[in-house]
């Protein structure tokens, strides 16, 4: 039997790039007329096949290995490799983003303090973020300045207390230290 499969088209990835330090990373590929009617759906990243599982006829998850620094194509093929697509999408390994500390350490429960994270690797992703403690209420959109620092507005928080200040550059790799924290207090 003789089967003809439909070639996938692939549109962009989520996210496009992450810290090579980490292990193996899943990232989605979105895109159209994926299929994995006879197990025949495989991604390749950097041309070499990497374990695939099919999510939807827009949505394949790739589990990619690490390289040290640089870019992977990703490519997607519903007939085990014979053909894939055309387009291919390109997901970057950054440096990792260390944590040194933070400015002030103190803040009021009101929130609207502007709070300076310091530390190395910091990139101008447009996705930068902090997270104030584990709520998603705490994640806030963080300003560039600098491969060092960034800035966050500081939201409001229910009760004073210590709490870890977590930071993203994709929105999926959150970066934390133990000398990162902040103090609420009263005010």
């Amino acid at each position: 039997t003789f089967l003809f499969y439909k070639r996938p088209f692939v549109s962009w990835l989520e996210p496009p790039f992450g810290q090579a330090a980490g292990g193996e990373r899943a990232v989605i590929v979105h895109g159209r007329d994926f299929s994995d009617e006879h197990n025949g759906l495989l991604c390749f990243a950097g041309g070499r096949p990497a374990p695939t599982k099919f999510l939807s006829s827009g949505l394949v998850e790739c589990t990619l290995t690490p390289i040290e620094e640089g870019s992977l194509t990703i490519r997607i093929s519903n007939n085990n490799g014979t053909d894939a697509s055309q387009e291919e999408v390109l997901y970057t390994f950054v440096p990792p983003i260390t944590l040194n500390g933070t400015s002030p350490r103190s803040i009021p429960t009101t929130g609207g303090t502007t709070v300076a994270v310091f530390g190395e690797g910091f990139i101008d992703s447009g996705a930068m973020a902090c997270k104030f403690g584990h709520d998603k209420s705490g994640l806030v959109p963080a300003t560039f300045i600098s491969s060092q620092e960034i800035i966050c507005l500081a939201p409001a928080a229910d009760i004073a207390g210590r709490i870890s200040l977590t930071v993203t550059s994709n929105h999926f790799d959150f970066i934390k230290s133990s000398l990162v924290t902040v103090t609420y207090y009263d005010a």
